[in-house]
């Protein structure tokens, strides 16, 4: 019953766009829970060497290499796959738990993952990794619980393309490393706020006839 109420509370956010306004860890470790146990066999959007699946409301607003960033509800959700870590399976390396505003290490099916949200000035910098992704955000307070349960369910449904993937050389690694690296200097408000619009700069055509018809999310994940 308690998962039951937990799936129907996130679908409110998913479907409604609702917002909440007493935000507390509790909130925040139950939909970490329940979305991450599911088995998400959805997809709807498929790119070079992966595919996953966007909440109803997100859509894609710019593509490049192994980078996307979507957008919902007037914020932006920057989407880092991490192909380098997954071809050769990689620990997770956590972040330092100084000055947090709340901060979780989990483990779902092997994977290891971590959710940490900071206290800016006038907003909150998420940063959620799981599955060799990380997604990176910053929204306002009453946002959170609704950004956690968009994050989580990019990276759980995330799926990559083995065969792809083995393809990349070793020109293309120490590309993406060195992209990796510049990006997680940006763990500041504004420094990713400036990330991402020197990102947007760069316009790459996502081709729709790759993008699979959404199907009914309550239907696949069993919801009744």
């Amino acid at each position: 019953m308690k998962k039951i109420f937990t799936l129907l509370f996130i679908c409110l956010f998913i479907f409604t766009g609702c917002n909440i306004k007493q935000i507390s860890n509790k909130n925040i470790n139950s939909v970490i829970d329940s979305v991450l146990r599911e088995k998400i066999n959805l997809s709807n959007q498929i790119s070079r060497g992966y595919k996953y699946y966007a909440p109803r409301g997100m859509r894609v607003i710019d593509n490049k290499e192994y980078n996307e960033i979507l957008t919902t509800q007037n914020e932006e959700y920057y989407f880092y796959i991490d192909v380098i870590s997954y071809k050769y399976q990689k620990d997770v390396i956590y972040p330092e738990e100084d000055e947090v505003y709340y901060y979780k290490k989990f483990k779902y099916y092997k994977n290891s993952g971590y959710v940490l949200i900071k206290k800016n000035i006038e907003s909150y910098y998420l940063e959620i990794y799981y599955n060799y992704a990380r997604v990176f955000s910053v929204v306002n307070k009453e946002n959170i619980v609704s950004a956690v349960i968009n994050s989580c369910y990019l990276l759980n449904s995330l799926e990559y393309n083995q065969k792809l993937i083995k393809t990349i050389d070793d020109e293309d690694e120490e590309k993406l490393k060195s992209e990796k690296f510049k990006l997680f200097e940006t763990t500041q408000e504004s420094n990713f706020i400036d990330y991402i619009k020197e990102y947007d700069q760069y316009e790459e055509e996502i081709d729709e006839s790759l993008i699979i018809k959404e199907t009914n999310l309550e239907e696949d994940l069993n919801i009744q």
